[in-house]
């Protein structure tokens, strides 16, 4: 197996985080993390972990899922673009016992929540997600990068400006 050209790590640290999902405790999905950092600066690049999940048994309807795979397609599809995003990535851990996540990069906090609550495919699924309840719990978790080593394309964290 060859190496990637790039790596990038880094060590996060909470500083905003809502909902619930189910790593911790599959049976009773909670909170996975404590608010603990501060707000970061507004040039300061984040990562946002944000998770979705479903309450398996009798009830459970695999149509709410094909129908938020969908939309989690489209929504992906529009970030192809997005100046300041510098990854995602998604985390599928092996069937809907646990909840799948994503994890984006960004340029800072600005441009993540320009990009996820203005007009655009996101805020288009969170609105039908209201109406709609396609899924049955979330989490949205941002984090500051406390240290990181290597880079993404080509460039450290220091220099993910959003222009």
């Amino acid at each position: 197996v060859e190496e990637g050209s790039e790596r990038w790590e880094a060590v996060l640290e909470p500083f905003y985080h809502h909902g619930e999902c189910n790593f911790l405790n599959p049976d009773e999905p909670g909170p996975m993390f404590k608010r603990t950092g501060t707000q970061p600066e507004p040039t300061e690049p984040i990562v946002a972990i944000t998770s979705i999940g479903y309450q398996l048994g009798p009830a459970f309807d695999p149509n709410r899922v094909a129908a938020f795979s969908n939309s989690f397609n489209v929504v992906r599809s529009s970030m192809t673009a997005v100046e300041g995003l510098y990854s995602q990535q998604v985390f599928n851990f092996g069937g809907l016992q646990t909840d799948p996540i994503t994890v984006t990069t960004w340029a800072d906090s600005h441009t993540m929540t320009s990009w996820a609550y203005k007009a655009g495919a996101h805020r288009h699924y969170l609105n039908r997600h209201r109406a709609e309840n396609m899924f049955d719990r979330s989490s949205f978790t941002r984090c500051r990068i406390l240290h990181e080593r290597g880079s993404w394309y080509g460039k450290p964290s220091s220099q993910w400006h959003a222009s």
